[in-house]
């Protein structure tokens, strides 16, 4: 009886059902998945038949193309905005003294982790080393670091934000610095230093600088022309203290815009130019905002497709900002003596008298805009002549210098100058004749007809209309083809307008008949008639 259950036709006679069971799971087990079933395989089978079965199988799967693994970003990227934590990296370099000795920075780091889980909670997920590559350690060692250097070495694959923190010694004092480098939107912040004189305070200096330059993001969800909304990373994930949450009512933040390929990969990260985001309602993870830039449609490009827009929270980190003007088609070039008005508040608002400051650009083109705190967004007018140039709003100290690129002026600016002058002599011209109208007629009420007639011809001899209008053509056509060769039609319409109100000064003031008018008057008296009133 065992003879026959072991044997190895008994079995493939007694059970048919286990042989095509078989065959069905090897292809599942070795290829993820099964054979087709016919009718015939209802039937009992011989073992050539089940492997050629699995043999097919095996060869369609094998033809069919696997699904590429997706990233950990592409993972990431799947869990809504505002239920993902940061991923940060803390970066510490110690100066190499004997102050900070080996059991000192391991010490260190862990006040400073617990610093992090107090306050931030499960809104950071936090990581901490010692770096490997900042050297020498001092002071002023991250203002030597640059942003590219940073974007080579950190990916967005693996960090959020990354905070590079320095701790080095001068004399009986610690001086802790904290740099920020934001993956999302490429930028590194200016440091931040702080000094303290007890060693048992660099954890907290260190978790106080880095609070300073760490600046939350938010991902725009719809834009219209004055309102955004937009939804906060992390916004739903709660910091342990109330104190650190991430916006208020007030806050500014700084758009840009994410550019993909076809396959989904950042490519390209911009800043929107002159345009910032007023928080002005924070609803837990849902921001809304009003919009202030110098573009008219700044964030139209927000809902395209392969276009990600997102926004970091922009503030004061130094006390004053220089600005630098130099010219678009030559930004080596700096405009000297250019004025530059400071709005501190909003020039649209009726009901407030701003304060305003009025600077001139020096020698190297350089202006230095101080930093209220209480008023973070400010206006800046830059004027060259009796123009305007630019209009944008600045948020002063969020970085240490900043560049303005204007259009090429010149070319309005010498037109306006010439305008300036063939109106000055306009007006003379006006004067003049006016005051020998009057003498002649005064003559001639007088019956001195001689002096009359002598005033009458000097006035007669003036310029005319004419003359006037040719000469205001001569600036102006000149003026209009230098603005059309630069492609500065901001300045060709300027130029235009300004010689049209020149020549609405001149129909008004020379082509009248004042002087004919004159002439009747000077004939009636003669001829005994008292002049009509």
């Amino acid at each position: 009886m065992l003879g026959m259950l072991f044997h190895p036709m008994s079995v493939r006679d007694r059970c048919p059902a286990t042989v095509r069971l078989i065959a069905l799971l090897v292809p599942l087990l070795f290829h993820g998945q099964l054979p087709a079933v016919s009718a015939q395989d209802s039937q009992p089978t011989t073992t050539d038949n089940a492997e050629a079965t699995t043999d097919n199988a095996a060869a369609n799967s094998e033809a069919k193309p696997q699904a590429p693994e997706k990233s950990k970003l592409e993972i990431l990227e799947e869990i809504p905005v505002e239920l993902r934590p940061y991923r940060v990296l803390v970066s510490f370099a110690f100066e190499s003294t004997s102050q900070f000795s080996g059991s000192f920075r391991p010490l260190v780091i862990q006040e400073f982790t617990d610093f992090v889980d107090r306050n931030y909670g499960q809104m950071w997920e936090l990581k901490t080393e010692v770096n490997p590559w900042l050297m020498p350690v001092s002071r002023d060692s991250l203002r030597q670091v640059s942003q590219e250097s940073l974007k080579g070495r950190y990916l967005l694959d693996d960090w959020d934000k990354v905070f590079l923190v320095s701790v080095s010694v001068s004399g009986a004092d610690y001086h802790v610095s904290s740099l920020e480098y934001d993956t999302i939107t490429e930028v590194a912040s200016p440091p931040v230093t702080t000094r303290v004189v007890d060693r048992r305070r660099v954890a907290a200096a260190a978790f106080a600088v880095v609070g300073q330059t760490f600046h939350p993001i938010v991902h725009i969800e719809s834009a219209e022309i004055d309102v955004v909304k937009t939804r906060l990373l992390a916004g739903e994930l709660f910091p342990t203290n109330p104190e650190a949450r991430q916006l208020r009512e007030g806050s500014l933040l700084q758009p840009f815009f994410r550019y993909r390929d076809t396959k989904r990969v950042v490519r390209d990260v911009k800043p929107v130019p002159w345009t910032y985001l007023d928080v002005t309602n924070v609803n837990r993870a849902r921001i809304t905002c009003q919009v202030h830039s110098a573009l008219r449609m700044a964030l139209t490009g927000a809902n395209r497709r392969r276009v990600d827009s997102v926004a970091t929270v922009v503030r004061p980190i130094v006390d004053e900002t220089d600005l630098s003007l130099t010219l678009t088609q030559y930004p080596d070039k700096q405009l000297i003596g250019h004025r530059v008005s400071v709005i501190y508040g909003d020039p649209k608002d009726q009901d407030a008298e701003p304060e305003f400051a009025v600077l001139l650009s020096d020698r190297d083109g350089r202006v230095t805009i101080p930093v209220k705190y209480e008023v973070p967004l400010v206006w800046l007018f830059v004027r060259s002549g009796n123009s305007t140039l630019v209009r944008v709003p600045f948020v002063p100290g969020a970085s240490k210098a900043v560049t303005i690129q204007l259009p090429d002026d010149s070319v309005r600016l010498d037109t306006e100058g010439k305008v300036a002058l063939l109106q000055s002599e306009l007006i003379d011209t006006v004067a003049r004749r006016a005051v020998l109208m009057a003498l002649a007629l005064g003559r001639a009420k007088e019956d001195d007809w001689e002096t009359a007639d002598r005033y009458i011809a000097e006035a007669g001899e003036l310029p005319k209309a004419d003359v006037y209008r040719a000469r205001l053509t001569g600036i102006e056509v000149p003026g209009v083809d230098g603005a059309q060769a630069q492609r500065n039609r901001v300045a060709e319409s300027r130029i235009r307008k300004m010689c049209n109100d020149l020549r609405g000064q001149i129909e008004r003031y020379l082509e009248g008949s004042s002087l004919d008018e004159v002439n009747k008057q000077i004939a009636d008296l003669r001829r005994g008639k008292r002049p009509a009133q």
